[in-house]
């Protein structure tokens, strides 16, 4: 019996230095909406800011939708601060989505709870 001959190659860059490999992933953190909650009347205006607290991720993208009720983006889905304006009574949820193509745990979201009167 042999024993299988194994190679071990080291991979280097241009330099010829040693490649480190890729980076370790990353943590978004923890989500809040801010409000989180409010009121606001039947066609009012509410600005909203995804903040992001703790984690290490750079590469953070925002998606805004609204759960519930009825409410118009009034401002690109895709920044962490956006406005929407509230068209009818009632409750309305707006979520944020923050997600990281180099985390472990993306996406992460939470919700904001307004009521329209």
């Amino acid at each position: 019996n042999y024993l299988p001959i194994k190679e071990i190659v080291e991979v280097v860059d241009r330099n010829g230095d040693p490649w480190p490999g890729p980076d370790p992933p990353t943590e978004i953190g923890t989500v809040t909406v801010d409000p989180d909650q409010g009121s606001v009347s039947v066609m009012g205006n509410k600005t909203f800011t995804a903040v992001v607290t703790g984690g290490d991720a750079t590469d953070l993208k925002y998606k805004w939708t609204v759960r519930s009720g009825n409410a118009q983006l009034d401002t690109p889905d895709n920044q962490a601060t956006v406005t929407y304006t509230f068209i009818r009574e009632g409750s309305t949820q707006i979520q944020c989505v923050v997600s990281s193509a180099n985390s472990d745990n993306s996406p992460q979201s939470n919700l904001a709870l307004i009521l329209v009167a």
